[in-house]
Formats: structure tokens, C-alpha cells, sequence
């Protein structure tokens, strides 16, 4: 099959992709917050990430919802199971479950990512404002600046990561 050949590809690609599409983002913002300051980055970011998470939430995500409620849990379906009675009861937010096995909807699924972009390019505009920090001012070389983010990744990962494992979950860290 087509996706057995993408396999060794995608494996490749797997240890640095986010980290490169995190990273695009973060010199975006920065150039961003070079231009408009704090406010505009945070009205622009606001624009271009939240109102596509919620149209994605609301539209797009939504199918995929429903056949997972309709192949894992259909009696939890609501009104007659039909995909407008669940697009109804999923807007109205819900819980459906087989087990412990628990989805939570409206759910972003996929369009994980873009909260935590737009977290961060809240986060990095505010630091940044605040501190009224320019990389200039430190007089380190271009190449230095990528090491910036990188640090206090591999600290992170040694010391932190071993006791506390990956939940993606944004709204409820450590339940």
C-alpha cells in the first residue's frame, strides 16, 4: 500500500518536523513583534490561529468525532445517530466513553498545534515586552540564537520528561 512506502519517510521526518514547524513560527512571531509589538502580534496571532481552530473544531473536525462515537460507542449516539443530531449534541459540548477510553467534545483532534502556538506567541510577546529584549543587545552570533530554544528543550527532556509522561491534553495537564 501507498502508506507502507511513506512509512520509512515519515519516521525520518518524525524526530524534527513539529520542532521545524514551532521553530517557522517563532521567527514569524518574532519578526511579527518587531513590526506591530505586543498587541498587534497578539491580535494578529488571535486572528490567523483561533478563529481557524474554531472553524476546524466546529466544521472540520466534527466528521471525524462522529465516526469515532459511531465505531467505537454508537449507542451514545444522540436523536436518531444521525451525523446532524451529533453535530447538534457536539456544538453543545459532551462526553462520550467505552470504558475509560473518554472524548470530550467539541475536540480540536488533529488541529492540536494551534492553541499551542498561539500559547506560546502570547507567551513570547508578553516575555518579550516586558523585558524589552532585543537579540541584538546580546551581540551573540545568528547561529547561537538557535541554541536559545534548544537548551532548555534538552534539560527539559532529561530531567522532566522521564516523571511526567506525554498526556496532550491542554486543558487538563496532570490528571
Amino acid at each position: 500500500a501507498a502508506s507502507d512506502a511513506l512509512k520509512p519517510f515519515m519516521q525520518l521526518s518524525s524526530p524534527w518536523r513539529l520542532g521545524l514547524l514551532f521553530l517557522i513560527a517563532g521567527a514569524a512571531c518574532q519578526s511579527l513583534f518587531a513590526r506591530r509589538g505586543a498587541l498587534g502580534t497578539l491580535k494578529d496571532r488571535s486572528l490567523r490561529l483561533l478563529l481557524p481552530l474554531l472553524f476546524g473544531m466546529a466544521i472540520i473536525v466534527t466528521p471525524q468525532a462522529y465516526f469515532e462515537v459511531l465505531t467505537k460507542v454508537p449507542a451514545q449516539l444522540p436523536g436518531d445517530g444521525g451525523y446532524l443530531d451529533f453535530w447538534n449534541a457536539y456544538l453543545h459540548s459532551g462526553k462520550y466513553c467505552r470504558g475509560d477510553d473518554c472524548m470530550i467534545v467539541p475536540t480540536w483532534n488533529h488541529l492540536w498545534f494551534l492553541p499551542y502556538l498561539w500559547l506560546y506567541a502570547v507567551l513570547g510577546a508578553g516575555i518579550a515586552a516586558a523585558a524589552r529584549w532585543k537579540p541584538r543587545a546580546l551581540n551573540l552570533p545568528a547561529w547561537a540564537w538557535l541554541l536559545v530554544p534548544a537548551v532548555p528543550l534538552a534539560l527539559m527532556r532529561v530531567f522532566i520528561k522521564p516523571w511526567f509522561p506525554i498526556e496532550h491534553d491542554f486543558v487538563q495537564i496532570g490528571r
